[in-house]
């Protein structure tokens, strides 16, 4: 992507604000507040780790969805990228984007009920995307 088209899908996105964030990322964010949910719930019989894999585009999605401090316009994530999402012993969370923690407000952890309450401001579950009237493809996250 040029520096150019990722300014545009940026400002189509902060002009579109949570809605546009909902329909670019919200069942991506819908399944991660499940999976801390469920691991905080009964950590002995969850998973202790998810591994998705997605495209660029997903990646810069969650990031503006996150929308942490110090992500300029330019950013578009290279090839590779990750996101990494940790959940400390203290019921913090920590976010790191290409192995580096990532600041929301002045801090690289957040407590994780804040995480989950923006998560869930921006989840779109299945049946809500399926009744958005969304023409796009349609995913549908499982274990």
């Amino acid at each position: 992507w040029s520096r150019e088209a990722t300014r545009e899908v940026r400002a189509a996105l902060q002009q579109g604000g949570d809605h546009s964030v909902r329909l670019s990322a919200g069942r991506l964010l819908c399944q991660l507040a499940q999976h801390l949910r469920g691991f905080v719930s009964k950590p002995a019989a969850h998973t202790q780790l998810v591994l998705l894999s997605a495209h660029d585009t997903s990646i810069f999605m969650m990031l503006n969805a996150f929308a942490y401090d110090g992500q300029s316009a330019d950013d578009w994530p290279p090839h590779t990228s990750s996101i990494a999402i940790e959940l400390l012993e203290d019921k913090t969370i920590r976010v790191l984007y290409q192995l580096e923690p990532i600041q929301f407000n002045g801090s690289t952890v957040q407590p994780l009920e804040t995480f989950l309450q923006r998560l869930d401001a921006l989840s779109l579950t299945e049946d809500e995307h399926s009744s958005s009237g969304n023409q796009g493809a349609v995913f549908k996250w499982s274990d």
